[in-house]
């Protein structure tokens, strides 16, 4: 293998481990956790509840699913909804260092 190919192929290498880095970190800031304060990312008609409605998360009993609570303006719940974490996005109140 000639050195110019051997360069070019180690700067696809080294741009896909940044990506993959990048991927990586993104997918740890989107992880759903106890008690954050989560959207819905798309409707679950079944339980009558619409994308972006806001909820709390208050359990998380694995294989990917949270239980989350939805609560009027008051903190009267009003739904409480078994939810796949692929559906949830964590709303972010604070500043976080990227």
């Amino acid at each position: 293998m000639d050195h110019s190919l051997q360069r070019r192929l180690s700067a696809v290498y080294l741009n896909v481990g940044e990506v993959m880095d990048d991927m990586e970190k993104e997918k740890r800031r989107l992880q759903v956790n106890e008690l954050d304060v989560v959207a819905l990312l798309s409707d679950i008609p079944h339980e009558k509840l619409k994308r972006g409605q806001v909820g709390t998360v208050v359990d998380l009993p694995g294989n990917g699913v949270a239980l989350v609570e939805f609560s009027d303006n008051n903190g009267t719940p009003y739904a409480f909804a078994a939810i796949s974490e692929s559906q949830l996005l964590p709303l972010i109140h604070e500043s976080r260092a990227a």
